[in-house]
């Protein structure tokens, strides 16, 4: 005999597909005591109540193996934004961009049903060790992480900038000179390492082409 199904598991299987086994989309993490969801009935659900992807922005520290995604979707209308994060501290496997989006996508359905809370996706959980839920961030963590990807998107223009100046050298001496003049910009140092290794292959690459042609 199938048990009663609590309030917010009927919430649930009235907004997913007909003929939805509620029992297999969903399970009792005994240890944080959280409802966890599958990812695909999360797909399943988001294809039933029209949830549509309209901006998926993802920033990723290779440096540090972290990525942090930011996923909008909208629904009758109404925009949902959540984000999503992966690092060494609550990512196990070896894909962070993934799992980012994967939790960020997760979220924003969950909040568009207004179920984020009441249930949780499987992404939330390491792969590799079930028995480890992932903590939420805490505020702080949440704000630091975003305030990253923020700052990252704020420089990018910076990056584009010099990137267009050092290829545009026509001598090594030249490149040489630009590049002092990239140290010496104030804006240098508010860059994240990944803008900066971005800048120092661009530089890396026309030095050679450089010293190619004024060698022949």
């Amino acid at each position: 005999m199938n048990k009663p199904l609590s309030s917010d598991d009927r919430r649930l299987l009235d907004l997913l597909p007909p003929g939805s086994n509620i029992q297999d989309a969903v399970w009792l993490h005994k240890q944080s005591g959280m409802r966890i969801i599958k990812h695909r009935y999360i797909e399943l659900l988001a294809g039933a109540q029209a949830i549509q992807m309209v901006d998926l922005d993802v920033q990723y520290w290779p440096e540090k193996n972290a990525a942090i995604a930011k996923a909008v979707v909208v629904k009758d209308g109404i925009q949902y934004i959540s984000w999503g994060e992966a690092a060494p501290g609550n990512n196990k496997n070896s894909y962070p961009v993934a799992m980012a989006t994967k939790r960020a996508t997760d979220r924003a359905v969950l909040r568009a049903v207004n179920l984020h809370g009441f249930f949780y996706s499987d992404g939330e959980i390491p792969p590799d060790d079930a028995l480890s839920p992932v903590p939420p961030p805490t505020r702080q963590e949440q704000a630091s992480a975003i305030a990253d990807a923020i700052g990252s998107v704020a420089h990018s223009g910076t990056v584009q900038t010099w990137s267009e100046r050092l290829r545009s050298a026509m001598t090594v001496e030249a490149l040489k000179a630009n590049g002092a003049a990239l140290k010496d910009d104030p804006e240098y140092e508010r860059l994240t390492d990944a803008q900066i290794a971005e800048l120092q292959r661009v530089y890396n690459e026309t030095r050679n082409k450089l010293s190619q042609k004024e060698a022949a």
